[in-house]
């Protein structure tokens, strides 16, 4: 967060316990910009698109920080996803 994140989006079977770790993070650092999601039952696509049009209303470029306790093959997922959406969106600001 020490970058300038503004969305952390927490993924699988901990999302929930990862969220709230954050959130307390967030109100000990007086961070109240960032904005934090639980997402243990949806899949890459749906959460990346959830972001992208919750945040894309407000802002005009944004930091995200996916945080997960799945495999590593998920990141691969995001990494093309979010590549996906840079050239449909031009959003190089994600």
């Amino acid at each position: 967060m020490s970058n300038g994140a503004v969305y952390f989006a927490s993924t699988g079977a901990n999302a929930d316990k990862i969220e709230e770790a954050v959130d307390w993070i967030i109100v000990d650092g007086n961070n109240s910009d960032v904005v934090t999601t639980a997402h243990s039952d949806e899949t890459a696509q749906e959460i990346l698109e959830f972001v992208l049009l919750h945040m894309g209303l407000s802002f005009d470029a944004f930091r995200v920080v996916f945080v997960s306790d799945t495999n590593n093959e998920i990141s691969d997922q995001w990494k093309v996803l979010i590549e996906e959406k840079k050239k449909k969106y031009d959003c190089g600001g994600i």
